[in-house]
């Protein structure tokens, strides 16, 4: 609770300014992905485009994937720099391993896909930032699901079922929509009890930024899987 009013203003012009940082950050990086994914489409470059089909495109997954988890672990111990850098190689990465889906689906199913999945995140980035309510048990639960979810993708990494893909699709869409209000929220309370020093905030700007930029990355792939128009 806060003092006075002027109190209550301070922290509330320190929220917005964290916050305008979060979204700073998960913005350039939605710019790098989707610049990198144009850049390497088979439309634009399709020679470079057909080497990273037919070479490294798993590896990248893989590394896509380990940088996430030593950014969860390392992030703290790290200094502002390495995060930016980390951030900034995760979300280059994401546009190289993003760019076969020009390949797959047509060019208005893409658009319309990440338009119906911005608008899910917005909403619920909305309410998270909004609602007065504890969604502390929600995301708790979502996060357990999500642990869940990640065994399935990798068991269906061999099974090859469609009909388990589907599943695993329709689930990640809720999870991810549903950590989104979550993620916001916690945003939310830590921009009003974040450190004065500038490189812990940073720090946890960055955090906040890539928690986001995977909720509307992993929405918009599984609702692309599911609505999807392939050519």
């Amino acid at each position: 609770m806060f003092n006075n009013n002027r109190e209550y203003m301070n922290a509330g012009s320190m929220a917005r300014g964290f916050m305008q940082q979060v979204f700073g950050w998960m913005f350039a990086g939605l710019t790098i992905s989707a610049s990198v994914a144009y850049y390497l489409s088979p439309a634009v470059n399709p020679a470079l485009f057909m080497r990273l089909v037919n070479g490294p495109l798993t590896m990248l997954l893989f590394a896509q994937f380990g940088i996430v988890m030593f950014f969860s672990f390392s992030w703290k111990s790290l200094s502002y720099g390495a995060n930016v850098m980390l951030f900034l190689a995760y979300s280059t990465l994401s546009g190289i391993t993003l760019s076969p889906l020009a390949y797959v689906y047509t060019g208005e199913s893409l658009g319309l896909t990440f338009g119906v999945a911005a608008s899910l995140f917005a909403v619920m980035a909305l309410y998270g930032y909004i609602t007065d309510a504890d969604l502390s048990g929600i995301g708790s639960m979502m996060s357990m699901a999500l642990f869940g979810l990640i065994i399935a993708m990798f068991a269906n990494w061999f099974m090859q079922s469609s009909q388990l893909s589907f599943f695993i699709s329709g689930a990640a869409v809720i999870i991810f929509t549903a950590l989104t209000a979550w993620d916001l929220q916690k945003l939310k309370y830590i921009s009003h009890y974040a450190p004065e020093d500038p490189s812990m905030r940073g720090k946890l700007a960055i955090v906040g930024a890539l928690n986001l930029y995977l909720n509307l990355l992993n929405i918009f792939i599984h609702l692309l899987h599911l609505m999807g128009k392939k050519k």
